[in-house]
């Protein structure tokens, strides 16, 4: 044989043993490059699924926090409220009583003086006015409390001898 048939049989050994060695790297290239591929598509996944669970303790810790403002927010509007209940039936209370006072001072001194029979209707109507609103203003203020202050109220009604409801 001549050194032309020696190189082309050597070529075609090359060749008849690089073709397939050729194939079968390609083939693992091609495995590690999809093993590859689906780890990074795992890992993406796990990743995206992190974010998620994140995203969605983040909305809820947001979300507590709101509605812990709102209720202490509304809590502090209906400690306010009530307090201004109270305050109002307090000043209730106290005009009343002073009205009270006065219209038992006012039946006391023009009393002694003999008035006539119609001044004093007219001075016990005042009393009788008095002494209802005085009864009407205790009764808020035992509504509204607290025990307490209502306690001392009906004490003050108890010492000026009303009759009560």
């Amino acid at each position: 044989m001549d050194s032309q048939g020696i190189g082309a049989i050597a070529a075609a050994s090359v060749a008849a043993v690089g073709v397939p060695a050729a194939l079968l790297v390609g083939r693992w290239q091609m495995k590690a490059a999809v093993r590859s591929a689906d780890e990074t598509g795992r890992a993406g996944v796990a990743q995206a699924e992190a974010t998620a669970r994140s995203g969605i303790q983040q909305a809820e810790a947001t979300y507590k926090a709101a509605v812990d403002a709102v209720r202490t927010e509304a809590s502090a509007a209906q400690r306010q409220w009530r307090r201004e209940v109270q305050r109002e039936a307090y000043a209730t209370f106290l005009l009343a009583l002073q009205r009270f006072v006065i219209a038992s001072e006012r039946l006391l001194k023009e009393s002694e003086d003999a008035p006539g029979e119609e001044r004093m209707a007219e001075l016990m109507a005042a009393f009788a006015d008095a002494e209802q609103a005085m009864l009407s203003a205790t009764v808020i203020v035992e509504l509204e409390g607290p025990d307490r202050v209502a306690r001392i109220a009906q004490s003050i009604c108890d010492h000026a001898g009303f009759k009560g409801f």
